[in-house]
């Protein structure tokens, strides 16, 4: 007769609860405020761009 170990009968570990994510995440959050003065780009497509 076989004998299952302790560990073979305990549940798989819960990784939302068991794990810990690394590297850990910032306590306070940093908000991302774009820099409005600058001056977008539009993309053109390949049928658009100046035959230099």
């Amino acid at each position: 007769m076989t004998r299952i170990s302790d560990a073979a009968q305990a549940p798989p570990p819960n990784p939302l609860e068991d794990c810990t994510p690394w590297p850990p995440p910032p306590s306070d959050p940093i908000p991302f405020t774009p820099d409005t003065g600058l001056a977008v780009r539009t993309r053109l497509s390949a049928f658009e761009l100046p035959d230099d």
